[in-house]
């Protein structure tokens, strides 16, 4: 009897324990989940709003938080159960409190500043991970069960700042609680019925847990080396057609600067154009593959937005003219306009997007639109008059490798890349993109980006400042065939103060001047569309110089890109100036004062400074060329033939390093992938041996098919002075040998 009561004793002591113990595992499992939620929906918060308001950045500059942008945090707010964030700086210091909103600049965060940090947050800005408490309201202004985490905000490396923010949790508590509790009172049922058994279960769950969690790292590590295969694969694939390409590309453009045929000419282009086209396919592809890794970076700084759309479009210009399309850029917002932003990515996403539209659309426009949406944004929308989208395939478009095919589409050839990595570059710039099309209309794809305002040059506020002077209250006359056009034109001249008057076509240009004549009020010029059926231009100026007043008024005859007139025949034609389309502001304003005789007397701003290499600065001097492929060696012999500069060959880092003591070049063109001894190792020799004999650092300019981000990062941390890709193009060869061979630069090369 003893010995039973004995048993059932330590059974009931055994359960009781087991019991207790796995409430308090429950208690403390079900804590965790809560924490972890609270964690999730922190992180969640602060990644909506500081993409969508730009709130740290704001704060962190000390300004202060509009009403609109109040409005769409305490949204935020709302829909993540937050009811109060705190912000602070990587030192400790509160900057801003949602419930007192204060900011940096009151007296109310000064007060804080002296303010012993908490634990939480110095924990959290030690470590650089999230750190949350859980605890339960006391007072009225607080939800019945809420959490507090520290989250610290991060820059790549570099820490920002750390957000405290409080989350309403009560209800996940009351879901999570009770279903632990449940687990544990089933627990207790099942150990009632048999003490061994969930025992057992459990060590059999556990058991397969770690066999989870093993299978699991084994995957993830497996899917770790398949990307960092890909990656490999991707370099190496671009460097193996980057060689032989850099052959045929320079070889092709050398070849049609010679003397040829019409037809040979024209052979010889197509072989440019696909080689350009070969290596676009490849840009795209590892484009892709860098921001797919996030390993592509944004270089903000204050840019030319009119300036840079501008540019992106004219190169297009001849493939729209070929095909007969209108392609007009419509600016709304006065310039000069200058915003902080990355030009080469932003150019790069408006390159894609236009160029599809030039080459799905077979005839009308593609229109490219510029302004401010209500909340202060970026807009540029790219409309076009082309094939359309189905409206059920708009969600597809933007995935890799994916097009839209169907009988009109199927003619356009493309990666599929060029939509999915326009989206990620602008969302890696805190933008979006957005796509709306009907099949066989049309389509528009919208830009948006909350871009920073920039303080415009001098030069360029100037420029604009006279050109508006002068052309203040100028009545100006255009005729223009196409609705988009003159609306654009309308807004460019609104924009300098002038006066315009539009006509369609010549009749309604001839009634427009005898009306202006019977006024008295005729125009101080006169524009004419140079696209007018049949060369009806050149009858209509003759009739509207008939019936004007004024027998001096100068003309402009607007052209398409590709037409060239000399400046005797255009004088022989009657017209004072000549304006190419697409038309842009600055030439605009500029050909306007010049053609009413008060032009404007300097550079024009925005546009980007055209180098024009000196190629007698490079006649008598020495570069050692370090390559290993015979092609290429050949290739920079033809390209640096006529510039009189002395070429000596290496085909590899050794011979390179004994040439370099021996002749002491004036510049090195060093390959990375040589027998031997690579060109990252030749370079530091090179620079080891400089610095024994006390010797001047020579320029080493890099010339690699390796095109990724991380070896122009391995060039210039081996010494290397600049970085070039294959294939190069002479102009660009030309541009970083005379910059680098200037007396100026030289002294500076290292």
């Amino acid at each position: 009897m003893a010995r039973t009561l004995i048993v059932i004793f330590l059974t009931l002591t055994t359960l009781v324990a087991c019991l207790w113990q796995g409430n308090r595992l429950a208690v403390e499992t079900s804590e965790r989940e809560l924490a972890l939620r609270a964690e999730t929906w922190a992180r969640m918060w602060t990644r909506h709003v500081t993409s969508d308001t730009n709130l740290v950045e704001i704060l962190l500059q000390g300004q202060g938080i509009t009403p609109e942008q109040w409005e769409r945090i305490s949204r935020e707010m709302h829909d993540d159960n937050v009811f109060r964030f705190k912000l602070f700086d990587t030192r400790g210091r509160l900057i801003y409190d949602s419930l007192d909103g204060v900011n940096v600049n009151s007296d109310a965060v000064n007060s804080y500043s002296d303010a012993t940090p908490s634990p939480g947050l110095m924990q959290a800005l030690r470590t650089l991970k999230p750190v949350t408490t859980l605890f339960t309201g006391t007072s009225p202004d607080r939800p019945e069960n809420y959490a507090e985490t520290y989250l610290p905000l991060m820059d790549g490396t570099e820490k920002l700042a750390v957000f405290e923010v409080y989350l309403d949790v009560t209800m996940a508590a009351r879901e999570i609680r009770p279903l632990f509790e449940n687990l544990v009172l089933a627990v207790g049922l099942l150990m009632v019925s048999g003490m061994l058994v969930p025992l057992g279960f459990l060590g059999i769950l556990w058991l397969k847990l770690e066999g989870s969690n093993k299978r699991l790292e084994a995957s993830r590590q497996r899917a770790q080396d398949a990307e960092r295969t890909k990656a490999e694969f991707l370099a190496n694939m671009s460097h193996e057609i980057r060689t032989p390409m850099n052959g045929v590309i320079a070889m092709s453009e050398l070849l049609e600067q010679s003397e040829l045929n019409d037809e040979q000419r024209s052979l010889t282009r197509t072989i440019t154009q696909s080689s350009a086209a070969l290596l676009s396919i490849i840009n795209d592809i590892l484009d892709f593959s860098k921001v797919e890794a996030g390993k592509m970076q944004v270089h903000e700084e204050p840019m030319d937005l009119l300036a840079v759309v501008q540019d992106a479009v004219a190169l297009f210009s001849p493939t729209a003219e070929a095909k007969s399309l209108e392609i007009v850029v419509e600016n709304t917002i006065p310039p000069p306009c200058f915003v902080i932003a990355d030009p080469a990515r932003l150019r790069q996403c408006l390159l894609n997007v236009v160029g599809n539209a030039v080459k799905f659309t077979l005839r009308g426009h593609v229109h490219i639109w510029i302004g401010q949406t209500d909340r202060g944004e970026i807009s540029i929308k790219v409309t076009d008059t082309g094939v359309g989208i189905p409206e059920d395939m708009l969600d597809h478009i933007f995935e890799e490798f994916s097009q839209i095919e169907d009988g009109r589409t199927r003619q356009f050839e493309g990666t599929g890349l060029g939509l999915a990595i326009t989206l990620r570059l602008t969302r890696l710039m805190g933008g979006t993109l957005t796509a709306r099309s009907r099949k066989g209309v049309g389509s528009v794809f919208e830009f948006r980006f909350p871009l920073l305002a920039a303080e415009a040059p001098e030069k360029a506020r100037v420029f604009w400042n006279t050109a508006a002077d002068r052309l203040d209250s100028r009545r100006i006359m255009v005729v223009e065939t196409h609705d988009i056009n003159r609306r654009a034109l309308r807004t460019m001249l609104d924009f300098l103060r002038a006066k315009p008057v539009f006509a369609r076509d010549a009749e309604g240009a001839l009634r427009l001047m005898q009306a202006l004549t019977r006024q008295n009020t005729p125009p101080d010029v006169c524009v004419i569309d140079g696209t007018l059926d049949n060369g009806l231009h050149q009858v209509l100026r003759q009739e509207i110089e008939r019936v004007s007043a004024s027998k001096d008024m100068p003309y402009v005859l607007m052209v398409n890109a590709s037409q060239d007139l000399s400046s005797d025949r255009l004088k022989d034609l009657g017209y004072t100036a000549l304006l190419r389309k697409p038309l842009e502001t600055v030439g605009l304003a500029s050909v306007l004062c010049s053609a009413l005789g008060v032009p404007i007397d300097q550079a024009l701003p925005g546009a980007a400074a055209k180098s024009n290499p000196d190629t007698n600065l490079l006649s008598g001097k020495t570069i050692l060329v370090a390559e290993d492929n015979a092609t290429n060696r050949l290739v920079l012999k033809k390209l640096l033939a006529s510039t009189g500069v002395t070429l000596e060959m290496a085909r590899n880092g050794q011979e390179a390093l004994d040439l370099y003591k021996d002749l002491r070049p004036d510049l090195m063109l060093m390959d990375v992938s040589m027998p031997i001894m690579n060109g990252y190792d030749a370079t530091r020799h090179i620079r080891e041996f400089e610095q024994q004999e006390t010797l001047p650092r020579c320029p080493i300019v890099a010339l690699t098919a390796n095109a990724m981000t991380e070896h122009e990062v391995a060039c210039r941390d081996a010494g290397m002075s600049d970085f070039l890709t294959k294939p190069v193009r002479r102009a660009e060869l030309l541009d970083t040998l005379d910059g680098w061979l200037r007396p100026e630069d030289k002294a500076l090369a290292g």
